[in-house]
């Protein structure tokens, strides 16, 4: 009886696996997911740790939907990258619509022993592809996963709008620094050790069918926890 809840146990895990959140000991983490797949033939690729993402009401997932150096126009969440590069960015996608919300969220477990009454957080955003009408990665945060905050400072608009064209990455005209800004919790609230801190970028859906569709991306990200 004991070896076979073993095996039921064992094959759940596999079926059903855990997610770890990146873990904070304090200092500064950075991500720039040059982890991820290098060639759309590799298809859909994992996620670094503690990143998790979303297309409209599907549940939260660890792979990506595409792979791609921006040519698909398909809505969905992208590993974005010159064809082999390992210079990788992860970002969203909206195109014909009706579309649904696209999510990426980065959640990270508190583990250095401390308390901390918020973070400052820096990254570049980058436009893959354009369209006639502006978009943008909203930011948010969460102490719970549940109620999320909007931080206007944190999000990327779009920068190149009022045109269809898909963007070579080769001028740079397109990367953006976006912050550093400093975010102090609301109502005196606190990111307590053991505790995870959810960041998201949310794409919202498009409303209008252009047949183009915005294509934004997230990269070289620094974040660190605001000491007491």
């Amino acid at each position: 009886m004991k070896l076979a809840t073993l095996s039921i146990f064992f094959a759940m895990s596999l079926a059903h696996p855990t997610f770890a959140q990146v873990s904070y000991k304090g200092g500064e983490l950075q991500e720039t997911f040059n982890s991820m797949h290098v060639n759309s033939d590799e298809g859909p690729s994992p996620l670094p740790d503690g990143w998790f993402v979303k297309s409209g009401n599907a549940v939260f997932s660890r792979m990506t939907t595409f792979t791609s150096p921006g040519g698909i126009n398909s809505t969905g969440i992208y590993d974005f990258g010159a064809q082999n590069s390992e210079e990788r960015a992860l970002g969203a996608m909206t195109s014909t619509a009706p579309t649904s919300e696209q999510t990426i969220e980065w959640r990270i477990q508190n583990d250095s022993g401390k308390t901390y009454p918020g973070f400052t957080l820096a990254y570049t955003g980058i436009q893959w592809r354009a369209d006639i009408d502006p978009k943008s990665l909203e930011f948010s945060y969460s102490l719970d996963g549940g109620k999320y905050v909007v931080v206007k400072e944190l999000a990327f608009a779009s920068p190149s709008t009022g045109e269809k064209k898909f963007i070579k990455q080769s001028s740079g005209e397109h990367r953006l620094p976006v912050g550093p800004a400093k975010v102090v919790f609301e109502q005196g609230k606190t990111w307590e050790n053991n505790q995870t801190l959810f960041l998201r970028w949310s794409m919202p859906p498009s409303l209008v069918d252009s047949g183009n569709g915005v294509a934004l991306g997230i990269d070289d990200l620094t974040f660190h926890a605001i000491e007491k």
